[in-house]
């Protein structure tokens, strides 16, 4: 940080250590605040003004899901980098993942919520950042938070991929390692979860985990889960209490047996189980009585059910509804900004730079062409940022932008590289310029 700065932010407990680097909480003495300090040693000049640049262009995307970035700075004294973030407080998931008291509706709630997020990071060309979870916090009312944003994670903990590692995690209570869905501790997490719900999720993961599972399709997937949660939630609370019987009694049961009238007893509160039956008992022995009351009450009772399910669906639905807008492409972490060519899957997903394809699809007619064709480079100069990056694709190139003050119109590009009508080869690269306006 600057001298300024130095003056103002004060570590005072170090809470988690990074590669080349540690993440404080610290005090803001002009604002007597509490912060998160994320502090990294400085290699050279170079890094500085990349990590900066970085920095800055994810301090511009705010939302629930992302720790929001208050400044940004270096310190001459410690030679470290120190993105000062604001705490959400509440801890860390890898911490909460050791205690292993999370249930099964926690954890899948967890990873939905982050797949949500992702989405709409994704929408203003967020991407790639890690989803591990010593770089997720838990806020005060348990909602995920990503920490560090602006940098790029591994391959195995970034995407759909990531938060499959993440929920496999979660299940086996393992962090140090990262376990597949046949390790014991995640078949038996497994076991706990009903059939129809573990149907779904455990193809999800197994897909996700062994090839690039477009984000879209896996927050559908995630959502068959919560509903069907809500779904037996509810059916259990509609149930009779004399239709409950333990699934041992259930399996072992003939299917000449003719079930009896009498209600389970429970065995932590015998006695008054054992009177309520004895009177039963005794009720039996005269015709059932059916008043205008009782039959009101059970009414009542089935049409409040109808409406709580009603309400539950339609607001899982509408979070559907928010994912089905367009992807913006992939911003990897550099000073310039790069978009790679979407693979021929069902929705398109936002990929790493290291893992493009060898090959470009054209997005107008579906057509492929080697990389090294002959291709035109196209007139971007007046489109808006997401128009131009289309018309690259649909010309066979990868493109890099940067958002600059300028003149031109905010949003729309002011200048290009290479020129338009230019020659370039398939899965070359064209850079342009956004304007944000003076």
């Amino acid at each position: 940080m600057e001298d300024r700065m130095e003056q103002r932010y004060v570590p005072e407990q170090p809470i988690l250590p990074l590669d080349g680097g540690m993440v404080y909480m610290g005090k803001d003495l002009s604002l007597n605040r509490k912060v998160i300090l994320y502090s990294l040693d400085i290699p050279d000049d170079e890094f500085v003004q990349t990590y900066t640049q970085m920095i800055g262009e994810a301090s511009q995307f705010t939302d629930r899901a992302f720790i929001h970035i208050l400044d940004t700075g270096y310190s001459s004294t410690a030679n470290r980098l120190i993105a000062v973030l604001k705490p959400c407080n509440g801890t860390l998931l890898v911490e909460e993942i050791d205690k292993k008291t999370m249930n099964f509706p926690e954890m899948i709630s967890i990873v939905h919520k982050l797949a949500l997020g992702m989405q709409k990071a994704l929408e203003d060309g967020i991407v790639g950042f890690s989803v591990r979870p010593d770089n997720i916090w838990l806020d005060s009312e348990r909602h995920p938070v990503i920490m560090n944003y602006w940098e790029q994670g591994a391959s195995t903990q970034r995407g759909t991929r990531g938060l499959s590692s993440l929920l496999l995690q979660m299940l086996s209570g393992l962090t140090g390692t990262q376990p597949s869905v046949d390790d014991a501790a995640v078949q038996q997490a497994l076991r706990d979860i009903p059939t129809e719900q573990r149907s779904v999720l455990v193809p999800l993961i197994q897909q996700a985990m062994t090839e690039d599972v477009p984000l879209k399709l896996f927050i559908t997937q995630l959502a068959r889960v919560v509903i069907m949660r809500s779904s037996q939630s509810m059916t259990r609370t509609e149930e009779p209490e004399v239709k409950k019987k333990p699934v041992s009694t259930v399996m072992k049961s003939s299917a000449a047996e003719v079930p009896t009238r009498k209600k389970a007893v429970n065995l932590d509160e015998p006695e008054r189980h054992a009177a309520k039956v004895e009177e039963e008992d005794e009720e039996e022995d005269e015709p059932r009585r059916f008043t205008v009351g009782s039959v009101m009450k059970k009414l009542l009772f089935i049409g409040g059910a109808i409406v709580v399910i009603g309400i539950c669906s339609v607001l899982i639905l509408m979070g559907l509804i928010e994912t089905l807008k367009p992807d913006k492409g992939y911003i990897p972490p550099s000073n310039a900004v790069t978009e790679t060519t979407p693979t021929p899957t069902p929705e398109p997903s936002a990929t790493p730079k290291p893992d493009a394809p060898k090959e470009t699809k054209q997005p107008d007619n579906g057509s492929v062409k080697p990389e090294g064709s002959p291709t035109q480079v196209p007139s971007l100069i007046g489109m808006t940022q997401e128009e131009a990056g289309k018309a690259a694709l649909a010309a066979g190139l990868h493109f890099n932008f940067n958002i600059e003050p300028n003149d031109m119109e905010k949003g729309k590009v002011f200048k290009q590289d290479p020129q338009p009508n230019a020659a370039a080869q398939v899965g070359g690269n064209v850079t342009f310029w956004v304007s944000k306006g003076q």
